[in-house]
Protein backbone atom coordinates (compact mmCIF):
# COMPACT_ATOMS: atom_id res chain seq x y z
CA UNK A 1 0.00 0.00 0.00
CA UNK A 2 1.44 3.14 -0.96
CA UNK A 3 1.41 5.81 1.84
CA UNK A 4 -0.67 9.49 2.03
CA UNK A 5 2.10 11.87 2.50
CA UNK A 6 1.39 15.67 3.13
CA UNK A 7 4.86 16.40 2.10
CA UNK A 8 8.04 14.84 1.35
CA UNK A 9 10.46 13.33 3.82
CA UNK A 10 10.89 12.01 7.02
CA UNK A 11 9.44 14.96 9.17
CA UNK A 12 6.02 14.88 6.92
CA UNK A 13 3.42 13.55 9.44
CA UNK A 14 2.09 10.60 7.32
CA UNK A 15 -1.29 8.77 6.66
CA UNK A 16 -0.62 5.06 6.35
CA UNK A 17 -2.81 2.79 5.48
CA UNK A 18 -1.04 -0.59 6.92
CA UNK A 19 -1.06 1.37 10.39
CA UNK A 20 -4.61 2.07 10.46
CA UNK A 21 -5.15 -1.68 9.58
CA UNK A 22 -2.89 -2.21 13.17
CA UNK A 23 -4.76 0.51 14.71
CA UNK A 24 -8.20 -1.11 13.81
CA UNK A 25 -7.15 -4.65 15.02
CA UNK A 26 -5.35 -3.68 17.72
CA UNK A 27 -8.57 -1.37 19.06
CA UNK A 28 -10.64 -4.93 18.59
CA UNK A 29 -8.11 -6.44 20.37
CA UNK A 30 -8.98 -4.20 23.59
CA UNK A 31 -12.78 -4.97 23.00
CA UNK A 32 -11.32 -8.63 23.25
CA UNK A 33 -9.79 -8.56 26.45
CA UNK A 34 -12.94 -6.91 28.14
CA UNK A 35 -15.23 -8.76 26.32
CA UNK A 36 -14.01 -12.53 27.50
CA UNK A 37 -15.11 -13.28 31.16
CA UNK A 38 -15.63 -16.74 30.28
CA UNK A 39 -13.57 -19.42 31.56
CA UNK A 40 -13.08 -21.14 28.32
CA UNK A 41 -12.24 -18.19 26.73
CA UNK A 42 -10.69 -15.70 28.95
CA UNK A 43 -7.17 -17.08 28.80
CA UNK A 44 -6.93 -15.85 25.17
CA UNK A 45 -6.94 -12.29 26.52
CA UNK A 46 -2.95 -12.66 27.33
CA UNK A 47 -2.49 -12.85 23.44
CA UNK A 48 -4.37 -9.53 22.82
CA UNK A 49 -2.05 -7.61 25.82
CA UNK A 50 -0.06 -6.08 22.40
CA UNK A 51 -3.00 -3.52 21.94
CA UNK A 52 -1.95 -0.19 24.64
CA UNK A 53 1.83 -1.14 23.52
CA UNK A 54 0.85 -0.16 19.93
CA UNK A 55 -0.94 2.69 20.88
CA UNK A 56 1.88 4.09 22.78
CA UNK A 57 4.68 3.04 20.08
CA UNK A 58 2.07 4.74 17.53
CA UNK A 59 1.45 7.91 19.50
CA UNK A 60 5.22 8.21 20.49
CA UNK A 61 6.07 7.90 17.03
CA UNK A 62 3.37 10.64 15.56
CA UNK A 63 4.13 12.69 18.41
CA UNK A 64 8.26 12.35 17.03
CA UNK A 65 7.27 13.38 13.54
CA UNK A 66 5.18 16.03 14.41
CA UNK A 67 7.71 17.69 16.83
CA UNK A 68 10.14 17.25 13.63
CA UNK A 69 7.72 19.66 11.56
CA UNK A 70 6.14 22.10 13.94
CA UNK A 71 8.89 23.48 16.60
CA UNK A 72 6.59 24.94 19.43
CA UNK A 73 6.87 25.66 22.35
CA UNK A 74 6.73 23.46 25.37
CA UNK A 75 3.81 25.43 26.40
CA UNK A 76 2.16 25.80 23.43
CA UNK A 77 2.64 21.83 22.94
CA UNK A 78 1.13 21.18 26.41
CA UNK A 79 -2.22 23.08 25.57
CA UNK A 80 -2.62 21.54 22.18
CA UNK A 81 -1.99 18.23 23.66
CA UNK A 82 -4.50 18.56 26.32
CA UNK A 83 -7.39 19.45 24.08
CA UNK A 84 -5.98 17.16 21.87
CA UNK A 85 -6.62 14.53 25.07
CA UNK A 86 -8.12 15.94 28.29
CA UNK A 87 -11.12 17.18 26.93
CA UNK A 88 -12.31 14.19 25.13
CA UNK A 89 -11.14 12.33 28.40
CA UNK A 90 -13.40 14.70 30.91
CA UNK A 91 -15.89 14.18 27.95
CA UNK A 92 -16.56 10.16 28.00
CA UNK A 93 -15.64 10.26 31.60
CA UNK A 94 -18.51 12.66 32.31
CA UNK A 95 -20.64 9.86 30.04
CA UNK A 96 -19.79 6.65 32.07
CA UNK A 97 -20.38 8.46 35.31
CA UNK A 98 -23.73 9.26 34.09
CA UNK A 99 -23.94 5.44 32.59
CA UNK A 100 -23.04 4.19 36.35
CA UNK A 101 -25.61 6.18 38.01
CA UNK A 102 -28.47 5.41 35.58
CA UNK A 103 -27.35 2.18 36.35
CA UNK A 104 -27.29 2.07 40.08
CA UNK A 105 -30.63 3.65 39.66
CA UNK A 106 -31.82 1.20 37.09
CA UNK A 107 -30.52 -2.07 38.37
CA UNK A 108 -29.67 -1.45 41.91
CA UNK A 109 -29.15 -5.47 42.01
CA UNK A 110 -26.28 -5.42 39.70
CA UNK A 111 -22.36 -4.19 40.50
CA UNK A 112 -21.75 -0.88 39.92
CA UNK A 113 -18.56 1.13 40.91
CA UNK A 114 -18.32 4.73 41.29
CA UNK A 115 -14.57 5.99 41.28
CA UNK A 116 -13.32 9.24 43.78
CA UNK A 117 -10.89 11.41 43.34
CA UNK A 118 -9.26 8.96 41.09
CA UNK A 119 -11.39 9.85 38.38
CA UNK A 120 -9.45 12.83 37.36
CA UNK A 121 -6.50 10.69 35.97
CA UNK A 122 -8.02 7.36 35.56
CA UNK A 123 -11.55 8.29 34.24
CA UNK A 124 -14.99 6.80 34.71
CA UNK A 125 -14.56 3.86 33.35
CA UNK A 126 -11.15 1.12 33.63
CA UNK A 127 -9.64 1.38 30.56
CA UNK A 128 -9.97 5.35 30.42
CA UNK A 129 -6.46 5.37 32.39
CA UNK A 130 -4.56 5.00 28.86
CA UNK A 131 -5.16 8.66 27.80
CA UNK A 132 -3.85 10.73 30.86
CA UNK A 133 -1.30 8.53 30.76
CA UNK A 134 -0.55 9.74 27.01
CA UNK A 135 -1.06 13.05 28.07
CA UNK A 136 1.16 13.53 31.08
CA UNK A 137 4.02 11.00 29.23
CA UNK A 138 4.15 13.28 26.16
CA UNK A 139 4.49 16.48 28.04
CA UNK A 140 7.09 15.00 29.81
CA UNK A 141 8.71 13.44 27.08
CA UNK A 142 8.58 16.71 25.26
CA UNK A 143 12.20 18.36 26.83
CA UNK A 144 13.52 15.15 25.73
CA UNK A 145 12.14 15.21 22.51
CA UNK A 146 13.08 18.74 21.50
CA UNK A 147 16.68 18.19 22.53
CA UNK A 148 17.18 15.26 20.60
CA UNK A 149 15.71 16.95 17.23
CA UNK A 150 18.02 19.52 17.97
CA UNK A 151 20.81 18.81 16.31
CA UNK A 152 21.11 15.34 13.56
CA UNK A 153 24.16 14.36 16.21
CA UNK A 154 21.41 14.09 18.93
CA UNK A 155 19.29 11.51 17.10
CA UNK A 156 21.22 8.32 17.19
CA UNK A 157 22.69 8.26 20.82
CA UNK A 158 19.08 9.71 22.02
CA UNK A 159 17.33 6.53 20.38
CA UNK A 160 19.82 4.27 21.88
CA UNK A 161 19.07 5.77 25.23
CA UNK A 162 15.20 5.93 24.75
CA UNK A 163 15.15 1.74 24.01
CA UNK A 164 17.29 1.03 26.61
CA UNK A 165 15.48 2.99 29.30
CA UNK A 166 12.60 1.18 27.58
CA UNK A 167 14.23 -2.26 28.13
CA UNK A 168 15.23 -1.66 31.37
CA UNK A 169 11.59 -0.48 32.48
CA UNK A 170 9.44 -3.46 30.54
CA UNK A 171 12.32 -5.46 32.64
CA UNK A 172 11.74 -4.47 36.34
CA UNK A 173 8.21 -3.30 35.88
CA UNK A 174 5.25 -4.77 38.15
CA UNK A 175 2.66 -6.91 36.67
CA UNK A 176 -0.82 -6.32 36.34
CA UNK A 177 -3.17 -9.25 37.96
CA UNK A 178 -6.19 -7.29 37.55
CA UNK A 179 -5.95 -4.79 40.16
CA UNK A 180 -5.62 -1.81 37.93
CA UNK A 181 -2.88 0.40 39.80
CA UNK A 182 -2.20 3.28 37.71
CA UNK A 183 1.24 3.05 38.54
CA UNK A 184 1.57 -0.45 37.33
CA UNK A 185 -0.25 0.44 34.35
CA UNK A 186 1.92 3.27 33.21
CA UNK A 187 5.06 1.05 34.20
CA UNK A 188 3.54 -1.65 31.73
CA UNK A 189 2.76 0.94 28.60
CA UNK A 190 6.16 2.72 29.22
CA UNK A 191 8.61 0.71 27.25
CA UNK A 192 6.38 1.13 23.87
CA UNK A 193 6.02 4.53 24.52
CA UNK A 194 10.02 5.26 24.53
CA UNK A 195 10.28 2.58 22.12
CA UNK A 196 7.96 4.44 19.82
CA UNK A 197 10.23 7.83 20.59
CA UNK A 198 13.05 6.16 19.31
CA UNK A 199 11.95 4.62 16.06
CA UNK A 200 10.67 7.87 15.19
CA UNK A 201 14.12 9.32 15.77
CA UNK A 202 15.94 6.88 13.88
CA UNK A 203 13.43 7.61 11.01
CA UNK A 204 13.58 10.76 10.85
CA UNK A 205 18.01 10.07 11.22
CA UNK A 206 17.63 8.10 7.84
CA UNK A 207 15.27 10.23 6.10
CA UNK A 208 17.26 10.54 2.92
CA UNK A 209 17.81 7.17 2.88
CA UNK A 210 14.27 5.63 3.83
CA UNK A 211 15.18 3.08 6.39
CA UNK A 212 13.62 -0.46 5.38
CA UNK A 213 12.27 -2.81 8.09
CA UNK A 214 11.77 -6.58 7.72
CA UNK A 215 8.52 -7.60 7.08
CA UNK A 216 8.51 -11.20 7.41
CA UNK A 217 10.69 -11.27 10.87
CA UNK A 218 8.59 -8.66 12.42
CA UNK A 219 5.45 -10.23 11.43
CA UNK A 220 7.48 -13.63 12.66
CA UNK A 221 8.36 -11.94 16.51
CA UNK A 222 4.77 -10.23 16.90
CA UNK A 223 3.27 -13.52 16.25
CA UNK A 224 5.81 -15.29 18.56
CA UNK A 225 5.50 -12.69 21.24
CA UNK A 226 1.48 -13.51 21.08
CA UNK A 227 2.01 -16.91 21.46
CA UNK A 228 4.13 -16.46 24.48
CA UNK A 229 1.73 -14.88 25.90
CA UNK A 230 -1.22 -17.15 25.97
CA UNK A 231 1.29 -19.82 27.37
CA UNK A 232 3.00 -17.09 30.40
CA UNK A 233 -0.32 -14.87 30.98
CA UNK A 234 1.05 -10.84 31.51
CA UNK A 235 4.67 -10.47 31.10
CA UNK A 236 5.29 -6.52 30.14
CA UNK A 237 8.61 -7.19 28.16
CA UNK A 238 6.60 -10.07 26.08
CA UNK A 239 3.12 -7.50 25.63
CA UNK A 240 6.10 -4.63 24.74
CA UNK A 241 7.78 -6.64 21.90
CA UNK A 242 4.17 -7.69 20.25
CA UNK A 243 2.75 -4.16 20.31
CA UNK A 244 5.96 -2.50 19.05
CA UNK A 245 6.91 -5.56 16.08
CA UNK A 246 2.88 -4.97 14.89
CA UNK A 247 3.79 -1.34 14.75
CA UNK A 248 7.18 -1.64 13.20
CA UNK A 249 5.65 -4.34 10.54
CA UNK A 250 2.98 -2.08 9.87
CA UNK A 251 5.67 0.94 8.83
CA UNK A 252 7.42 -2.19 7.19
CA UNK A 253 4.67 -2.41 4.72
CA UNK A 254 4.12 1.16 3.83
CA UNK A 255 6.29 0.45 0.61
CA UNK A 256 5.18 1.70 -2.96
CA UNK A 257 3.14 -0.83 -4.75
CA UNK A 258 2.66 0.00 -8.22
CA UNK A 259 -0.09 -2.31 -8.68
CA UNK A 260 -2.43 -0.87 -6.09
CA UNK A 261 -2.79 2.18 -8.49
CA UNK A 262 -4.48 -0.97 -10.81
CA UNK A 263 -6.82 -1.97 -8.30
CA UNK A 264 -9.63 -3.68 -10.46
CA UNK A 265 -7.58 -3.84 -14.01
CA UNK A 266 -7.64 -7.02 -15.69
CA UNK A 267 -4.44 -7.69 -15.20
CA UNK A 268 -5.00 -8.37 -11.48
CA UNK A 269 -6.29 -11.85 -9.94
CA UNK A 270 -10.10 -11.72 -8.36
CA UNK A 271 -8.36 -12.28 -5.32
CA UNK A 272 -5.87 -9.56 -5.16
CA UNK A 273 -8.20 -7.24 -6.20
CA UNK A 274 -10.51 -8.45 -3.56
CA UNK A 275 -7.74 -8.35 -0.88
CA UNK A 276 -6.58 -4.77 -1.91
CA UNK A 277 -10.44 -3.29 -1.60
CA UNK A 278 -10.61 -5.17 2.18
CA UNK A 279 -7.65 -4.06 2.98
CA UNK A 280 -8.50 -0.16 1.99
CA UNK A 281 -11.62 -1.00 3.66
CA UNK A 282 -9.97 -2.26 7.35
CA UNK A 283 -7.42 0.95 6.72
CA UNK A 284 -10.73 3.05 6.77
CA UNK A 285 -11.72 1.81 9.64
CA UNK A 286 -8.36 2.64 11.63
CA UNK A 287 -9.86 6.25 11.46
CA UNK A 288 -12.27 5.24 14.41
CA UNK A 289 -9.77 3.06 16.39
CA UNK A 290 -9.86 5.63 18.80
CA UNK A 291 -13.59 6.08 19.29
CA UNK A 292 -14.19 2.40 19.38
CA UNK A 293 -11.65 2.52 22.13
CA UNK A 294 -13.54 5.26 24.12
CA UNK A 295 -16.82 3.89 23.74
CA UNK A 296 -16.82 0.22 23.39
CA UNK A 297 -16.76 -0.87 27.35
CA UNK A 298 -20.22 1.22 28.02
CA UNK A 299 -21.68 -0.62 25.35
CA UNK A 300 -19.86 -4.04 26.51
CA UNK A 301 -21.64 -2.88 29.97
CA UNK A 302 -25.31 -2.75 28.35
CA UNK A 303 -25.11 -5.80 26.84
CA UNK A 304 -23.55 -7.73 30.38
CA UNK A 305 -26.06 -5.63 32.15
CA UNK A 306 -28.71 -7.37 29.97
CA UNK A 307 -27.60 -11.04 29.95
CA UNK A 308 -27.04 -10.67 34.05
CA UNK A 309 -31.15 -9.56 33.85
CA UNK A 310 -31.70 -12.62 32.17
CA UNK A 311 -29.76 -14.27 34.47
CA UNK A 312 -27.42 -15.68 31.98
CA UNK A 313 -24.04 -17.51 33.21
CA UNK A 314 -20.82 -16.29 31.46
CA UNK A 315 -19.90 -19.15 28.55
CA UNK A 316 -18.14 -19.09 25.68
CA UNK A 317 -21.15 -18.28 23.23
CA UNK A 318 -21.86 -15.33 25.35
CA UNK A 319 -18.05 -13.98 24.79
CA UNK A 320 -17.64 -14.10 21.51
CA UNK A 321 -22.08 -12.76 20.80
CA UNK A 322 -20.90 -9.43 22.80
CA UNK A 323 -17.40 -9.35 21.37
CA UNK A 324 -18.97 -9.17 17.81
CA UNK A 325 -22.22 -7.09 18.91
CA UNK A 326 -19.81 -4.19 20.54
CA UNK A 327 -17.36 -4.37 17.81
CA UNK A 328 -19.96 -3.94 15.06
CA UNK A 329 -21.83 -1.07 17.87
CA UNK A 330 -18.58 0.55 18.59
CA UNK A 331 -17.42 1.13 15.01
CA UNK A 332 -21.13 2.79 13.89
CA UNK A 333 -21.14 4.82 17.00
CA UNK A 334 -17.76 5.91 16.35
CA UNK A 335 -18.67 6.34 12.59
CA UNK A 336 -21.57 8.31 13.56
CA UNK A 337 -19.93 10.65 15.79
CA UNK A 338 -17.32 11.11 13.35
CA UNK A 339 -19.90 12.22 10.96
CA UNK A 340 -20.47 15.60 13.07
CA UNK A 341 -18.08 18.21 12.48
CA UNK A 342 -18.78 19.57 16.17
CA UNK A 343 -18.22 16.36 17.80
CA UNK A 344 -15.73 14.51 15.40
CA UNK A 345 -13.03 15.31 18.18
CA UNK A 346 -14.79 12.89 20.65
CA UNK A 347 -13.89 9.82 17.84
CA UNK A 348 -10.72 10.76 15.93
Amino acid sequence: MQNQKLSAGASAIQRIPSLDIAKFVSALAVVWIHACQSNELSFTTSMARFAVPFFAATSAYAMVQSLAKRKNTWLTFSVQKWKRLYLPFAMWTAAYLLFKISKRVLLPEQECDLPGIEVLWQGGAYHLWFIPFLLGSSILLYPCLAWALRSPNHFYPSSVLFALVGLAISIVAPIDHGEGAFGTLVAQALPSLLWGAAIGLLVIANSENRLAFPRLPLLIMFVASSLLLLCNSRETLLENAAGCSLFLWALAMDSPNPSSATIGSKTLPWWRTLFEKISWTVAWLGNYALGIYFCHLMILKIGEAVLRKAKMDPGMGQDVGLFVATALAATLVSYLIAKQNKLRWLVC
